[in-house]
């Protein structure tokens, strides 16, 4: 199987990229592409690829230690894309989709919190906590938009590409199965 060695690298070329890109905020494809990675590449490659993108952004973008609590949850994303490997359906990846952004979302909210990335605005309470949680509404929201499009992105062009393969050359097709 050529597939992770001809699409790990690009992926991760591809996500960093467009976290370059001017966007609005959590609106990128690497939730989508640990999806993609956790359904299509060997184990290692499915959580390392995400993982690799998240960091390469976030040491050119200006590094930060609460940024290891999104690359525990874009690992996740990889994981959960486990569960789209023998059935794959536009349903299931819509609700991987959205468990990917609330995971993402909690995990890296609640770093903040943690770590008080923002001193004084939240203490360290349950209060605090959920002034933080509802502070991060707002890039939820925009991460789990950017989430949903970019899976269905991934996953429909792929499965295009096969089609097209298939048709020019279905020996080829094997290779990307």
């Amino acid at each position: 199987m050529i597939l992770h060695w001809a699409v790990a690298p690009g992926f991760i070329l591809l996500s960093v990229l467009i976290r370059l890109l001017p966007y609005p905020w959590h609106f990128t494809p690497i939730v989508g592409m640990g999806l993609f990675a956790g359904a299509h590449l060997p184990q290692r490659w499915a959580i390392a690829t995400p993982v690799l993108a998240m960091a390469a952004g976030d040491l050119l973008l200006g590094w930060l230690p609460v940024h290891l609590f999104g690359w525990i949850a874009v690992a996740g994303s990889g994981c959960l894309g486990f569960l789209l490997r023998r059935k794959r359906s536009p349903l299931r990846m819509a609700a991987a989709s959205v468990a990917s952004s609330t995971l993402f979302y909690l995990l890296s909210n609640f770093g903040v919190w943690l770590l008080g990335c923002v001193p004084g605005w939240y203490p360290a309470t349950p209060q605090g906590l959920a002034a933080c949680m509802a502070a991060g509404i707002p890039f939820y929201r925009n991460g789990l938009l950017g989430d949903l499009l970019y899976t269905g992105l991934l996953f429909g062009s792929y499965e295009l590409f096969l089609r097209w393969i298939t048709r020019r050359s279905p020996a080829a097709a094997g290779a990307f199965k």
